[in-house]
């Protein structure tokens, strides 16, 4: 059989191959991943939404499907908070090659409709226009945000890499997702916060954000360094014998204040 295809200029999506082609996954979900990805990288998905997008799949088909993507890492499960710390929505990280840990087969529950109107998305939805392609960098993240029933309250967790990363830098897009990942299971989510929250303190900017973050792993692989503390100890130190061989402040670094206002260059990393 041959494919015959269409001139590609306008109106088509880039996306890599392992999720379209993941034997574990199911035809109808590689065809909802396809579809949520061609949508704008700051995309709201509802259920209900999508569901009005198919003449073929219901409320339980779309979310059968996104639970197949959680199920095999292409969704994960972000949990916010409202100002007060209260629980509030569930929104969704999706990204277009297996990055999250297999999540366990809990179901997607939908809220019922209650009649109320949504958030409204813009009308003009369409990928007629070439100004958001990715430049020589194919990988796209939305955030998919499902209409959930909150769980039940239960002991906060400790601080989340993706959420601080999304805080201070917009969401990352599939490369720095997998770096995140990689740092998380290598170095342990607190300490991989502690030096996100430093690199947000020191203003290091989007576009550098991943490079500084690989030269401070770097460090810490040659160092041997594995906790917060040995980091903060190690980063004192250093600032100490700043201060000694260029004289400067003898504020500690480990409590936010020194070097705090400082735009880092490509090859700035505290030590």
């Amino acid at each position: 059989m041959a494919i015959i295809r269409s001139k590609r200029d306008v109106n088509f999506t880039v996306l890599r191959n392992e999720g379209l082609r993941d034997v574990q996954l199911s035809f109808k979900a590689r065809g909802l991943m396809a579809y949520m990805l061609s949508l704008p990288d700051n995309w709201k998905f509802y259920v209900k939404e999508l569901v009005k997008h198919s003449e073929h799949d219901g409320r339980d088909s779309v979310q059968s499907g996104l639970k197949e993507l959680e199920a095999h890492g292409y969704l994960q499960r972000v949990q916010k908070r409202a100002s007060k710390g209260q629980f509030d929505s569930i929104d969704y990280l999706l990204v277009d090659v297996p990055t999250f840990s297999p999540q366990p087969d809990n179901p997607l529950t939908g809220n019922p409709d209650t009649g109320k109107p949504e958030t409204a998305n813009p009308q003009l939805l369409n990928t007629n226009c070439t100004k958001n392609l990715p430049k020589g960098n194919t990988d796209k993240t939305n955030v998919v945000g499902a209409e959930q029933t909150p769980p039940p309250e239960s002991e906060p967790e400790g601080p989340n890499p993706f959420e601080i990363w999304q805080r201070e830098w917009g969401w990352p897009n599939g490369v720095a997702t997998q770096d995140l990942s990689d740092w998380v299971k290598n170095y342990g989510p607190d300490l991989v916060a502690y030096e996100l929250e430093y690199a947000a303190r020191s203003n290091v900017k989007a576009k550098g954000i991943d490079r500084y973050m690989w030269r401070i792993f770097e460090s810490f692989d040659k160092k041997k360094i594995t906790t917060i503390e040995q980091a903060k100890k190690e980063e004192q130190n250093h600032y100490d014998q700043s201060r000694h061989e260029f004289g400067g402040s003898t504020r500690d670094r480990s409590n936010g204040f020194a070097l705090e206002n400082r735009d880092a260059g490509k090859d700035d990393v505290p030590w």
